[in-house]
């Protein structure tokens, strides 16, 4: 079944694994770093991170969503303002994390390789 832009809804739900398997890679990483005495700013920022990682996710969902119903060059143009967006936002919560402290900047960097780590596994579990 395609939504309206062609779309098949099996993606949704490979978006929503995506998702899951970010949450546990962060899990699996916050239980590693308290086991071996991280602090709760370093929590704090694996938390703000996988957050920050979900609504990117959905972000790029959404914004491809919208350019394939655009003309070309008005694809081109959201797609890149939705780019620089997503990438403000993320340099203004990695800046807030680093006035907070070291082990929160390290927290949410790590937390968002999460998002690399699932796209990872999802072309090894797609094999």
């Amino acid at each position: 079944m395609k939504n309206k832009h062609g779309i098949s809804h099996k993606t949704n739900f490979f978006k929503d694994r995506f998702i899951y398997t970010l949450i546990l890679y962060s899990v699996i990483v916050s239980i590693i770093a308290v086991f071996f005495g991280a602090d709760l700013h370093f929590v704090l920022g694996i938390i703000c991170g996988t957050l920050l990682g979900i609504f990117k996710i959905y972000s790029i969902k959404n914004s491809l969503n919208r350019a394939v119903g655009l003309s070309e060059d008005k694809a081109t143009t959201y797609s890149q303002r939705q780019y620089l967006v997503r990438y403000i936002l993320t340099g203004v919560i990695l800046l807030v994390a680093a006035l907070n402290g070291v082990q929160t900047l390290l927290g949410v960097f790590i937390a968002l390789l999460g998002m690399k780590f699932s796209a990872y596994m999802e072309l090894i579990k797609r094999k």
